[in-house]
């Protein structure tokens, strides 16, 4: 009796902790945005306080993007008129254009595009061995024009799932992405699932870009590509040799996020959330964040080892919390390391300050531990990413 009574002490006073550190978070986030926000140019930010080099200085699209997620995560977006609103939405949309080589309607920041064309004469002897090897048929390398689409491709992506996020749209239908059978064929064709989380998250940007068009054909083929790639042994998405944990958690990961956007179950949630409870992430953003949008997807259509979730993500919240900087708010996206490349481009140093990629992040996980831990005190919004 004694010892229940100590252990529930124990977890009132774990309670009170985590909610008082949401709280803080909740405060503290405002003042970081305020700190990272470009002077005399609304809507637009740095990725990070220093260190910053001159691509930090100049990207604008994802960093705003970033911004938006976190202002709708706690509650900040709600707060803006419906002037700002508007004029954020009008200021994302500014960035949808049509340049030569690009897929009409795309979400183009020009110093993402000027990153891959500028001539880098140490860049120019990889890409051509890469050439060579790829000729060879020894490597498989993608081109710089590869590369540039693929971002480009993201970038869109982030954009278009950001506006709907809010409820706002795009200026203009952006429907340059394969979308009927033979063209969805071709595109899956070409990844590697056996590496999913980069073949994932094309296909989570497929089911994203649908949302712009109306498709029976696209959404079923959608449906039944998931179908093919699920393993019925541990839940996950790939095909060919099993790839590492990690790999394969951020792979799922994706997958589902684009399951989601297209309406379709998760095809076996108890064995995703034993793959999650058998494997622990890495020390990064991404890692920690996929990980814990797996969980929480999979725990929202089943009862299963609820008690073992509580007790992981109660683990993962303590590691998050090593990513916080309590004197200006924010979190880092490496521990003690804000995030120094953003699809390609150095955007910063690396130095020991939080960065905004890292604390829309681990915003987000918290906004899914939040609902785990504290589901009748929760009133932040969880992402659809």
């Amino acid at each position: 009796m004694i010892i229940d009574l100590l252990d529930c002490t124990r977890i009132i006073q774990v309670m009170n902790q985590n909610s008082n550190f949401f709280k803080e978070v909740e405060d503290t986030t405002y003042n970081f945005l305020n700190l990272i926000k470009k002077p005399n140019k609304n809507f637009s930010y740095f990725p990070t306080e220093s260190g910053l080099t001159k691509g930090g200085r100049n990207l604008e699209l994802g960093f705003s993007c970033f911004a938006i997620k976190i202002f709708y995560i706690l509650g900040y977006w709600e707060k803006l008129s419906d002037e700002e609103k508007i004029n954020w939405g009008n200021y994302i949309n500014k960035f949808q254009q049509n340049i030569l080589n690009i897929p009409n309607n795309s979400y183009v920041d020009n110093v993402l595009v000027d990153n891959y064309l500028n001539i880098d004469f140490s860049r120019i002897h990889k890409d051509f061995a890469k050439f060579l090897l790829n000729n060879l048929n020894i490597k498989n390398y993608d081109s710089k024009k590869d590369n540039l689409q693929t971002s480009v491709r993201a970038e869109t992506k982030q954009a278009i799932s950001t506006l709907y996020q809010v409820s706002l749209r795009p200026k203009y239908n952006y429907d340059q992405f394969p979308n009927k059978k033979n063209e969805l064929d071709e595109f899956f064709k070409k990844l590697d699932w056996s590496k999913p989380w980069n073949a994932g998250a094309q296909y989570a940007g497929i089911c994203v870009f649908s949302k712009n068009i109306d498709s029976h054909e696209t959404l079923e083929y959608l449906h039944k590509f998931s179908d093919s790639i699920v393993n019925p042994n541990n839940g996950a998405y790939y095909l060919g040799s099993q790839p590492n944990k990690s790999e394969l958690i951020n792979g799922t990961m994706k997958v589902i996020s684009g399951l989601d956007w297209i309406d379709q179950d998760i095809h076996y949630p108890k064995k995703l959330i034993d793959l999650c409870i058998s494997s622990f992430p890495e020390n990064d953003g991404c890692d920690l964040v996929d990980i814990i949008y797996v969980m929480f997807q999979c725990s929202k259509v089943t009862n299963y080892k609820k008690k073992e979730i509580i007790n992981y993500v109660s683990e993962i919240l303590k590691i998050i919390k090593n990513h916080y900087f309590r004197e200006t708010g924010g979190f880092s996206y490496f521990l003690n390391k804000s995030q120094t490349h953003y699809y390609g481009v150095k955007i910063s140093k690396g130095l020991n300050h939080p960065d905004i990629h890292g604390t829309t992040l681990l915003i987000w996980a918290l906004s899914m531990i939040r609902e785990i831990l504290e589901p009748e005190n929760n009133n932040w919004k969880i992402l659809k990413p």
